[in-house]
């Protein structure tokens, strides 16, 4: 559990040394990264909090800390592709009031292809998809019993239901992987045309 560990697009709050909030981003390309950023701690109740800059390769780049107020932090490091920069918030001695800011941006550029690539710590959190609801009007095997009658006008055999119920499965994964608005219906309409297409393959010379 993350008890009060959590965190938001601007910030949010640590817990304790196993739970603490954490910013990844991973290098596309080697170059050299400048990270600029700007840590809060409103509150005078708690001790504070400190962020963390931390590659994966080459460790520890830099420590700041701030309680009732804020500090500004900058600095540049040489990444490989593949490198994994952490910013990590702690709580200090305690989390007794240790809500927090924490925004920065990071630039990554490369001299030699004289590219710059810039990124934003606010994405990223990403905001939560909107919830879908899809409304069945029958059982999905009904559905594909129905449809098959229409096609072949007749009924499908014990496999060929089995086949085809498998077959919706595997669209309804596939489609709800890629996000698909309504993937019962983009599924149903596969089925559909995969059927009318293997009508028409009976009756070709």
């Amino acid at each position: 559990p993350a008890g009060l560990s959590f965190l938001t697009r601007v910030g949010g709050h640590p817990e304790n040394k196993t739970t603490r909030p954490i910013r990844r981003w991973v290098a596309p390309a080697d170059g050299q990264l400048l990270v600029k950023g700007s840590l809060g701690c409103p509150s005078k109740n708690g001790d504070g909090v400190a962020v963390t800059v931390y590659s994966s390769r080459l460790g520890s780049q830099g420590t700041w800390k701030a309680r009732a107020g804020g500090v500004e932090y900058m600095l540049d490091f040489e990444v490989k592709a593949g490198d994994i920069i952490d910013t990590i918030v702690d709580e200090q001695s305690a989390n007794t009031s240790d809500s927090f800011s924490n925004e920065f941006t990071l630039s990554l550029s490369n001299a030699a292809a004289g590219t710059t690539m810039g990124f934003n710590s606010h994405d990223a959190v990403a905001k939560p998809p909107k919830p879908s609801t899809y409304t069945l009007r029958a059982p999905i095997a009904d559905q594909v019993v129905h449809v098959w009658r229409l096609a072949y006008v007749r009924q499908p055999t014990r496999e060929e239901a089995e086949l085809a119920v498998g077959y919706m499965k595997g669209q309804l994964a596939l489609l709800s992987e890629q996000k698909n608005k309504n993937p019962v219906r983009q599924a149903m309409t596969n089925f559909c045309q995969a059927l009318i297409s293997s009508n028409e393959f009976l009756y070709s010379d």
